[in-house]
């Protein structure tokens, strides 16, 4: 697993700007500075591997080769993926 922070993260879930709920999660957030020539992302979506200390990793400014599902589950938990659009 790369190295990264651990945070508490937020997710909520909104009807227009009606917040229905919220749920946290301790988070292994791991964030790199965007780089179009860097590696693609390459995720062990069959068996995630999670820390003990976290419920979710997070990847950010990641380049993926083929669009991932927006949401797959797994036998270790769920794959949500958030924004696949390329915006630099």
């Amino acid at each position: 697993m790369e190295g990264g922070s651990r945070s508490r993260v937020e997710f909520r879930y909104s009807f227009g700007d009606l917040c229905l709920f919220r749920v946290a999660f301790r988070a292994l957030v791991i964030r790199h500075a965007f780089d179009p020539s860097s590696p693609l992302l390459s995720l062990p979506v069959e068996n995630p591997d999670v820390p003990a200390d976290a419920d979710v990793v997070v990847y950010g400014a990641r380049r993926v080769g083929a669009r991932l599902s927006l949401l797959r589950a797994s036998r270790r938990g769920l794959c949500y993926v958030r924004n696949q659009t390329i915006n630099h």
